[in-house]
């Protein structure tokens, strides 16, 4: 997990200073990048690519493609910082997607823990007046669609291969 934290990290604090490349051609080559390690995976393990419920894959994959090149194109508006806290909002969006989607009960203390955690966003980002509205748009979007992406892989549930899910995601990008 602290590798995992340390590459996006890494690959935040890059793609923030690709002044030369659009969201869209940073997209593309992350896809290409994820999918050089995805396939020789499926194909060495035999997963199947297709997987079996394409609809959610597909819902999945378009949903990730949207967040990542929003986020992507918010770094152009916010500072890393501001944009990664913000993108943090996506469990509460989740929890609402959820509970309309899923029907999943959400407790009273859920509620007030997501407030507290809103409330740390709002901390650690502070309460800067002077944020570019666009990028605070961009970024919430990315969050909406990151918390649907939770949604959809709940219910997908264990049916699906995990390789077979990100592969969809990537090959979904590498399309876009």
């Amino acid at each position: 997990m602290l590798i995992s934290v340390i590459a996006f990290t890494f690959m935040n604090s890059v793609v923030k200073y690709l002044l030369a490349f659009n969201a869209y051609q940073i997209v593309f080559f992350r896809s290409i990048g994820t999918l050089a390690f995805t396939i020789p995976l499926i194909l060495r393990y035999r997963i199947p690519v297709l997987g079996s419920n394409k609809k959610l894959l597909l819902l999945r994959a378009v949903a990730g493609v949207i967040s990542l090149t929003f986020f992507f194109q918010s770094l152009n508006y916010l500072d890393v910082g501001t944009a990664v806290s913000l993108k943090y909002t996506s469990p509460i969006f989740a929890a609402i997607l959820a509970l309309i989607f899923l029907k999943e009960k959400i407790k009273p203390v859920q509620w007030l823990l997501f407030l507290i955690a809103f409330v740390g966003v709002l901390i650690i980002k502070g309460f800067d007046t002077s944020i570019n509205s666009l990028g605070l748009l961009l970024v919430i979007l990315s969050a909406l669609f990151l918390g649907l992406i939770f949604v959809v892989i709940r219910k997908m549930g264990t049916k699906e291969n995990p390789v077979v899910i990100i592969n969809y995601f990537m090959a979904m990008a590498f399309v876009f």
